[in-house]
């Protein structure tokens, strides 16, 4: 708040907006779009992150999988909170599980069965 030079108070618009825009950041809850778009990208990561398994699996020829949390946050550059997040998430679909070390987890894909399926996964990710 300013003062005029009669020493009446008056509030200066663009600060007005910064302070309602910080109490805004600062009450609980995410708006529901934001909420939807969080839930969608960590879906979208987990599948990824599955391909990926899929991918080593068919290079070691060997299942389950074992990986990294770093190295998935360093190779879909994201961070490892999201990372855990998505791997959460299989586990509770049952196609990933925790290991006895920290940071640790093995995946259990189903190798594919033809191209075709490798060629529509790559479509519906470039119409994303």
């Amino acid at each position: 708040m300013k003062t005029d030079a009669r020493g009446h108070a008056f509030i200066v618009p663009h600060k007005l907006r910064q302070f309602l825009t910080n109490l805004a950041a600062m009450l609980p809850g995410e708006p529901l779009d934001a909420t939807r778009a969080r839930n969608k990208q960590i879906q979208q990561l987990s599948g990824a992150i599955i391909d990926h398994g899929r991918m080593l699996s068919q290079f070691f020829s060997r299942e389950p999988v074992g990986v990294e949390v770093r190295e998935l946050a360093f190779r879909f550059r994201e961070t490892t909170h999201n990372i855990v997040t998505a791997l959460v998430l299989l586990e509770k679909e049952g196609r990933a599980s925790r290991t006895r070390f920290a940071g640790y987890w093995t995946l259990r894909v189903q190798p594919q069965k033809n191209n075709n399926e490798v060629l529509k996964s790559h479509e519906d990710q470039r119409r994303v």
